[in-house]
């Protein structure tokens, strides 16, 4: 049995037992998400065509390319005696990476996202899906199946960041790891002044959308409609000259260090800037500076 050609999406979600879609209880691993079994026992069919009994597994708009080419890329049948038996080739992510080796490779990161690790099978569709990249949801949809306090902060808060509002939480997270934490694709001040950076410049696609990092466009609004920042050559000048921004502890938070996020929440808030924890003026400066 040949592999599938390899694709440049990480897929998989769902398996087959005796022609029904198992979904397992969620109480034993993390994000609602259970092993599959290893084997299934099934009537036996001798030869007979799989998608005589599981077309629908296939029948979305996105077919995954191994699940059109043959049920036997992914999955192993096995007669014993009268009866029979169906299993994975292979165990869990293990079997995605026969093609998806980059994605192997990426969970090495510093940073993991949980459902990644668990399985490729809590956000992807192994079969077929009427989403992008084989997701079982929309991309925000399927984040705040497990982010709902996310999800009420956008919608209770009365300022929230244009990315976060209208653009999918992918555009500063990577969903599977990255070199910063929270699974961030940059450094949080690099992150945050490829749009905010005040002398900044990105290429634009074919589209016209703004390429902010290798794999991530922005519409041009969301990069013009953002305050623009200068600061100096040593990081300093926001709020005020003199003031860092990175490179020293943060007072705050014992062992972490300064960044945007020390002073403005990333996602939404009640006050202009949508400044941590709702503070002004020299409310939020006496978090630091208390003395």
């Amino acid at each position: 049995m040949r592999p599938a050609k390899a694709i440049n999406v990480i897929v998989v979600t769902g398996w087959i037992t005796c022609g029904l879609l198992w979904t397992a209880s969620t109480s034993s691993r993390p994000h609602g998400v259970e092993a599959a079994p290893k084997t299934s026992s099934h009537k036996k069919i001798g030869k007979t065509d799989c998608k005589q009994c599981h077309a629908a597994l296939v029948s979305q708009k996105n077919v995954h390319p191994p699940a059109a080419e043959s049920c036997d890329s992914c999955h192993e049948y096995i007669e014993k005696g009268e009866t029979a038996e169906v299993k994975l080739t292979m165990p869990g992510n293990d079997l995605c990476y026969i093609c998806h080796a980059e994605k192997q490779e990426e969970l090495k990161k510093k940073s993991t996202h949980p459902p990644a690790e668990a399985g490729c099978t809590t956000c992807h569709n192994p079969h077929s899906s009427n989403v992008n990249r084989m997701l079982n949801a929309e991309a925000r949809d399927l984040c705040f199946t497990c982010h709902a306090d996310k999800e009420e902060e956008l919608k209770s808060k009365k300022f929230v960041h244009l990315p976060a509002k209208e653009a999918d939480c992918v555009v500063c997270h990577n969903p599977h790891a990255a070199d910063f934490s929270p699974v961030l694709k940059a450094e949080t001040k690099s992150l945050c002044l490829s749009c905010h950076g005040m002398n900044v410049k990105h290429q634009k696609d074919a589209d016209g959308k703004i390429k902010l990092f290798s794999d991530t466009l922005v519409a041009v609004e969301f990069f013009d409609s953002a305050r623009k920042i200068l600061l100096g050559r040593d990081d300093k000048g926001h709020p005020y000259i003199g003031h860092p921004v990175s490179g020293v502890p943060d007072p705050s938070k014992a062992g972490a260090q300064l960044s945007c996020s020390s002073c403005h929440n990333p996602h939404a808030g009640n006050v202009r800037r949508m400044l941590r924890n709702d503070l002004q003026g020299q409310a939020l400066c006496q978090i630091c500076h208390s003395k």
